[in-house]
């Protein structure tokens, strides 16, 4: 049923009550996403909903039943958004069968005290819903732990609560002590659920209660339900693309938490990266591409494969030598006939320090590296040569380019004559030949540009002006330069043992921990840094500096 945008979906199930041993039980089933409920299930077309709750609790269980008086109880919820779902409940009565849950619609199927069925039951209106069943057929039933004793009716008698499950309020109250007894005199020694189709009775604990500890399987099993359509909505919609920040995320905060060293700020990171995975393998499993055990079984399947100096015929006795092995086994694993295949394979998603120090370190194991941090502390020098070279050429031209508009001109002919423009015979593509010249010191920023893999494709001159022409080879070069010294700095790093990140990440530490002491200082003059001068800043860091 739909109307307007809203979309409406019906579906009826059973609370189904049967004597065993004189005892009142109830049948519940669990989901796969490890939620016990009530059977239930959608209406079919020209299907009364009395039909529907029948059918569905036979489907799902094997038990056939029988709606017992004029009971009818309803939940509504969204279990997808612009779609509200109602569900209607009505009462059953056992009238035959075993239980043989229908492993596509269920993981289990079982008979429970109704005392046990509300510890069972994740949800407050299934619980009213079951205790407005209960009164309805003529027991009572603490439905609020607070208020157990006030529950129970006064006139019940004074059997215990807790030693059966359930209390007799009359026999006098409905039909139903009658219609209970009726059906099921005869059934007196039918047979248990656990003696014909045992239930893992683990699943029945406090998986989804707050407690101290939880297991794996716990939370796969939240996970699973959270996903589900009686679960979180947010959760249920999100996809591997729209939480793929959050792996990130996560990632950055655990590191923070290993820098900071912080055990339990570690403990909760952890817990946090390992949910990512959980998440992302539930989607997965919904999707029918792998589940949680698959990627377990990966990993195991790696770390045995990889470490072959234990599992296998290598032999390595130094560190050096394992992840030597490790590296020949990955390439193995991945296919990789070259060097090249290699490389590309280094994730782009990387930062961009981390990325270029994997880059050279894939190079070096060929043989393509300095013999020390000698040789690369040198090409820093020439790399940060050629980046002034740019700025100045840049900053040129942009001089220019401002003169000759205040003029009404295009750039000059002599500012052309500065940088050779070559152009690809075959394809559209322009890059400068810098000149030597001398140089100033740039004041502008280094402005980022999209780059893409090789040389980028710029307009034919022809359809532009020449000056942001060259304006655009002057912005790109700058940039190309300004990340060849980056990538100098990180092999000199990488070439001394120092690690590019963590050498960056504690240059900003320091940073925020001095520029707030020289803002507290200001602050204790009676000053803020909004009113100071560069020149007066530069005083108090200065200071700080020292005092460090």
């Amino acid at each position: 049923m739909k109307i307007s945008d809203q979309l409406f979906e019906r579906s009826c199930g059973a609370i189904v009550f049967r004597l065993f041993g004189g005892r009142l039980q109830v049948l519940m089933v669990r989901h796969y996403a490890g939620h016990w409920s009530f059977p239930k299930g959608h209406v079919e077309a020209h299907e009364a909903d009395e039909e529907t709750a029948v059918r569905e609790v036979f489907e799902e269980t094997g038990i056939n039943i029988a709606i017992l008086s004029d009971f009818v109880e309803e939940s509504t919820y969204e279990p997808r958004r612009g779609i509200e779902k109602t569900v209607r409940f009505f009462i059953g009565d056992y009238v035959g069968g075993e239980l043989l849950p229908q492993q596509e619609e269920v993981s289990c199927a079982e008979w429970f005290t109704p005392e046990e069925a509300l510890d069972l039951l994740t949800f407050d209106r299934d619980r009213e819903i079951f205790c407005s069943a209960l009164l309805h057929i003529g027991f009572a039933v603490a439905c609020d732990a607070e208020d157990e004793a006030d529950s129970v009716s006064s006139s019940a008698p004074s059997s215990s609560l807790s030693g059966s499950g359930v209390v007799a309020v009359g026999q006098d109250t409905l039909a139903s002590s009658a219609v209970l007894e009726r059906s099921h005199d005869s059934r007196q020694d039918a047979p248990a659920f656990h003696q014909s189709r045992p239930c893992d009775r683990r699943a029945r604990d406090d998986t989804f209660t707050l407690k101290s500890h939880y297991t794996v399987e716990e939370l796969l099993r939240i996970m699973r339900f959270l996903r589900s359509d009686e679960g979180c909505p947010w959760d249920r919609e999100q996809t591997h693309e729209s939480i793929a920040g959050n792996m990130l995320e996560e990632a950055y905060e655990t590191v923070d938490a290993i820098t900071s060293g912080n055990k339990e700020d570690l403990c909760e990171e952890l817990g946090d990266v390992l949910m990512q995975v959980v998440f992302h393998s539930s989607m997965a499993e919904d999707e029918g591409h792998f589940d949680f055990d698959d990627v377990v079984s990966g990993i195991c399947r790696k770390l045995i494969s990889r470490h072959s100096h234990l599992f296998g015929d290598d032999h390595a006795k130094t560190p050096e030598e394992v992840l030597t092995i490790w590296n020949k086994n990955k390439d193995r694993e991945k296919g990789f006939d070259s060097v090249r295949e290699s490389m590309e394979a280094v994730s782009r998603g990387l930062p961009a320090l981390t990325r270029s120090l994997k880059l050279q370190k894939r190079a070096a194991r060929v043989g393509f590296d300095w013999p020390d941090a000698r040789g690369a502390l040198n090409k820093i020098k020439e790399e940060y040569g050629e980046l002034l070279e740019a700025l100045a050429v840049r900053r040129d031209i942009v001089a220019t380019e401002a003169n000759q508009h205040a003029s009404g001109n295009k750039i000059s002919e002599m500012t052309k004559s500065q940088s050779i423009l070559q152009k690809n015979p075959n394809e559209n593509e322009f890059r400068f030949t810098l000149p030597a010249m001398h140089v100033q010191s740039d004041e502008d920023e280094i402005q980022q540009v999209d780059v893409e893999e090789g040389t980028r494709t710029a307009k034919n001159p022809a359809d532009d002006s020449d000056s942001s022409q060259f304006l655009y080879s002057a912005k790109r070069r700058a940039v190309e330069e300004a990340g060849d010294l980056l990538f100098a700095v990180v092999n000199a790093l990488r070439l001394s043992g120092i690690d590019p990140e963590t050498a960056l990440a504690m240059s900003s530490e320091k940073f925020i921990r001095r520029f707030s002491e020289v803002e507290r200082l200001a602050l204790s003059e009676g000053r803020k840094l909004e009113s100071m001068t560069l020149d007066e800043m530069d005083v108090l860091w200065k200071r700080v500096k020292a005092e460090e």
